[in-house]
């Protein structure tokens, strides 16, 4: 299918690699001249690879910075990136240098657990001073208290990412080591409360909590006036992990294909410019009248401030709802009732098996590391777990 570059999986120099197509799933084929032939799954489905290549993609100019801020943890769960918490943290002033020198759009404070720093107040004060949006990724835990969350928002915390893989106490317990349902629902009540932004993410491991996507995707629409995107993301092989087959991106959109009733081929109209193998996000919009939920319309991101985009969004409604449902949604707008709107993203991490380092290339998330700079994510998740560099 094509020819890229990759890693060796075993001493990670820089070595070609082979793109193919079998049965309908795609590999990559690689070999290193000290440790040999490699093979790795990239997608279960080929026809979602061919449409992702067709794309010319090309650098993203703006990205999002993820920082680890702390590297301690109030959990201990089965899968983490970064289990060894005793490594030394980034001081203030590193921080403040790095973020005021990047060009990135977006300041992602992750961890460890980043509410663990006593001064993190400080960095979301200073990151909003150097007018980038500020996203806090947590597991939760120190947002039970609703003061605390109130002075994140002071501080200008612009939305929090949120872990949250499950309605089971039982899968809760064997993914993150301990029952957290009540806890994690009742910070997320906290950031309603206080109309924060929010980011719904779950860990997707086969096998375990696969099931429970419909379930927190109900959740997400029943509690669309705070939680604007739900983010599936896929384990991976970095630092601690669960073995399960891989959740691929595929898997993902035909698993909500059911949960909508929409169908696959809808989903896949919408691959553009910000997909690759590995992500994919849409954007959805409905409509209530009283308890009914009006079917889900799908389109791709856009940017809503821009008005010839707002004109073309209200055309695309116009032709799939026609004047009258259109007329509803405009007033429920107006009238501040809940119009339901969700942004889905999909991501399956590369590993050191079926990383593409062209594709990488075009990546728009990156992760702080200690002495290399920015860092593509999940080359960087790569690195780290091999102790090539420190994030």
């Amino acid at each position: 299918m094509k020819k890229t570059k990759s890693l060796c999986p075993k001493c990670f120099i820089k070595i070609n690699a082979q793109i193919v197509e079998k049965n309908n799933k795609v590999y990559m084929i690689k070999e290193c001249p000290k440790h040999g032939k490699f093979t790795g799954v990239v997608e279960n489905d080929a026809e979602f690879y061919k449409r992702t290549m067709d794309i010319e993609r090309k650098k993203s100019m703006v990205h999002s910075l993820f920082i680890t801020i702390n590297h301690n943890c109030n959990l201990n769960c089965n899968y983490c990136a970064l289990p060894e918490k005793n490594r030394e943290n980034f001081s203030f002033e590193h921080l403040k240098k790095v973020i005021s020198e990047s060009n990135c759009k977006e300041v992602r404070l992750t961890g460890g657990e980043p509410t663990l720093r006593d001064d993190v107040l400080d960095i979301i004060c200073f990151i909003k001073k150097t007018k980038k949006l500020v996203t806090l990724v947590t597991n939760g835990l120190k947002l039970v208290d609703f003061d605390y969350v109130k002075r994140l928002k002071d501080a200008g915390l612009d939305r929090v990412c949120f872990s949250f893989n499950s309605f089971n106490d039982d899968v809760f317990k064997k993914l993150n080591n301990r029952k957290l349902l009540k806890i994690k629902l009742n910070a997320l009540g906290n950031l309603k409360k206080l109309d924060i932004p929010t980011v719904v993410s779950i860990m997707i491991v086969k096998g375990i909590n696969d099931r429970e996507l419909k379930k927190i995707f109900d959740y997400c629409v029943e509690n669309n006036s705070f939680i604007k995107e739900l983010r599936i993301r896929s384990s991976a092989p970095f630092g601690k992990y669960i073995k399960s087959d891989t959740f691929f991106v595929s898997d993902m959109i035909i698993a909500f294909s059911k949960i909508l009733d929409i169908e696959k081929k809808e989903f896949l109209k919408f691959i553009g410019k910000e997909t690759s193998s590995c992500t994919f996000s849409i954007d959805m919009i409905s409509y209530r009248q009283g308890n009914f939920i009006h079917p889900w319309m799908l389109f791709k991101k856009i940017n809503y401030r821009n008005p010839i985009n707002r004109v073309i969004v209200a055309f695309n409604l116009l032709k799939k709802f026609r004047f009258k449902q259109l007329f509803s949604l405009v007033y429920n707008e107006l009238h501040g009732k809940n119009n339901l709107s969700l942004r889905l993203e999909f991501r399956s991490w590369p590993n050191k098996y079926n990383i593409d380092l062209k594709e990488l290339s075009k990546c728009s998330t990156y992760y702080l590391s200690k002495s290399d700079g920015e860092i593509p994510c999940c080359y960087a998740g790569i690195l780290n777990n091999e102790n090539i560099i420190e994030l």
